[in-house]
């Protein structure tokens, strides 16, 4: 029996990837930025937060598209690696793409069926007018819970609610009716609505599941943070994104919630 990658091995192999990302981003001459736990963990950390599973980085949108079109047209030249969205994988329950090492095989526990290797996710962000954040806020929840349940063999029960696992059960019912393709045109139906050419206010419209409605200016240029044994590229003002999404970033969580946050095992093919 195969034993599941250690932490260590994740990192290592998430690195190899961030490589690869990176070297296209080069020749294409365009940007990208690490993002959430993975923009904290080269800030604070110098590289992966210890007890972190995954990478997340960011594109905006010119330049998220061309990254895509490229990893497409060019998918016999990544192999190993491979361009992960709807347009390359059935059922594929996300609206963000993902950058996968092939040579992995995952597994998952929430009853995701599908194997999408060792990946790093790739958020896109578009301008967006912002007015009703909190309705916006909402409304990608609810998608992302049907996306993701209109895959799965299995609803997770909330405890012991019967109100709340009732409305899951009917949820779930209700997205395997409909498939995933119908949940992911309603996330570019939302994108559209409240996508503003000439704001000044960047967001993913997409997918996660927070609203971070950030300035534009935040990414107006990039500066190189050490991460491991590379640079990696980190949004300007970085330390405001940090100190908005985490308060005092700096000080470490209780050791009962440093634990690996996703439902699924790696495995080397």
């Amino acid at each position: 029996m195969k034993e599941a990658l250690t932490i260590e091995e994740i990192h290592k192999e998430t690195l190899n990837l961030l490589k690869r990302i990176i070297e296209i981003c080069d020749d294409l001459k365009i940007n990208y930025y690490v993002a959430y736990g993975s923009l904290l963990g080269a800030v604070r950390h110098k590289g992966f937060i210890p007890w972190d599973d995954d990478f997340d980085i960011i594109m905006l949108r010119d330049d998220y598209d061309i990254f895509i079109k490229y990893c497409e047209k060019n998918k016999d030249v990544l192999m190993p690696y491979k361009i992960l969205n709807r347009n390359t994988l059935n059922d594929y329950p996300y609206n963000i793409s993902r950058f996968s090492d092939t040579r992995f095989e995952m597994k998952c526990t929430n009853g995701i069926k599908i194997d999408m290797g060792l990946f790093i996710d790739i958020y896109p962000y578009d301008k967006t007018n912002n007015v009703h954040p909190s309705i916006i806020l909402k409304k990608k929840k609810m998608l992302m819970y049907c996306s993701i349940s209109a895959v799965t063999d299995k609803y997770i029960k909330d405890g012991n609610n019967f109100m709340k696992n009732l409305i899951r059960k009917l949820l779930f019912l209700f997205s395997h009716k409909l498939g995933v393709e119908f949940f992911l045109d309603k996330f570019d139906k939302l994108k559209e609505k409240y996508y503003k050419e000439d704001s000044n206010i960047i967001s993913c419209l997409v997918w996660d599941a927070t609203h971070h409605a950030i300035p534009l200016e935040y990414y107006s240029d990039y500066v190189e943070l050490d991460f491991e044994d590379i640079k990696v590229k980190a949004p300007v003002k970085y330390d405001e994104i940090l100190k908005e999404a985490y308060n005092n970033y700096w000080e470490l969580p209780p050791i009962e919630k440093r634990v690996f946050s996703h439902d699924y095992n790696l495995y080397r093919k």
